[in-house]
């Protein structure tokens, strides 16, 4: 599995300033709620790249659970090797991609550009089903640039 860690700052105003991408009811989550965020790609002819949500919370063994995020608009361009994000204002690359080594010992590195963020909020909802209210507490997760 290929990763990128996403820690990369605001760049642009032109673009939305999030867009979310994931949300999740914090009841399926672990008792620490501590996640990492990377990026992902596809090298075949998709041309696919995604983001990957990991919760290192979920279990006191050091297991971990693994999301895979859709971002629209987020892709792979094989001819340049980039991750670039596109919207109607344009493209702006996230990350490049360098490949090193044959066979089994190929690797795949990404190195972030500093255009792209990832970011988690926890946000408190108020469901009123007609009946009852009641709240319930989500994960939501943005991505900007």
């Amino acid at each position: 599995m290929i990763m990128l860690l996403m820690s990369l700052l605001f760049a642009s105003h032109a673009f939305p300033s999030e867009l979310k991408i994931f949300e999740l009811k914090t009841s399926n989550l672990g008792y620490k709620q501590d996640f990492s965020f990377n990026a992902n790609l596809n090298q075949g002819e998709l041309g696919r790249a995604w983001v990957n949500m990991r919760d290192h919370s979920h279990d006191p063994d050091l297991n971990s659970t693994d999301y895979r995020i859709k971002v629209p608009g987020l892709s792979y361009d094989a001819s340049t090797s980039t991750i670039y994000f596109t919207s109607e204002m344009g493209r702006v690359d996230c990350a490049f991609v360098k490949v090193r080594g044959r066979s089994i010992f190929r690797s795949i590195k990404i190195r972030a550009t500093g255009n792209c963020k990832v970011s988690k909020r926890f946000v408190e909802e108020t469901i009123d089903n007609g009946f009852e209210v009641h709240k319930k507490k989500l994960l939501q997760v943005f991505f900007s640039i």
